[in-house]
């Protein structure tokens, strides 16, 4: 929950990386930090949808949790371009890591069926 890019973001990028990976566990988990700082259900709801209310930063962030979790390869310089827009190296690092360690563990969780309790 700490770190340099704010809570909300984070949290929306672990829900979209938890509906990627169709894990019950963190779909129905809401970190306290995020929902403080506004997040809600109507804006998660809104990751469903093609139209959505994003930020270009939330957008941008989204799309490079959707790109490491499906399609890695396509991640080129143009992409980094079009996140330098919004986010600086270390906000780049931090998404990159937290994004790794959700695709991960969402998938571990998942291959092992652990249920919540």
């Amino acid at each position: 929950e700490g770190g340099i890019v704010e809570a909300d973001l984070k949290e929306l990028v672990r829900l979209k990386i938890a509906r990627l990976n169709d894990c019950s566990i963190w779909l129905n988990a809401r970190f306290p930090s995020a929902v403080e700082k506004g997040l809600t259900e109507e804006k998660i709801s809104e990751l469903d949808k093609l139209e959505n209310q994003f930020s270009s930063r939330e957008s941008a962030a989204l799309k490079f949790a959707e790109k490491l979790a499906t399609d890695h390869h396509s991640i080129d310089d143009e992409f980094f371009t079009l996140l330098h827009k919004e986010f600086n190296d270390a906000e780049i690092l931090e998404l990159g890591m937290m994004i790794g360690q959700y695709i991960g563990l969402g998938r571990l969780i998942k291959v092992l069926d652990i249920k919540q309790t």
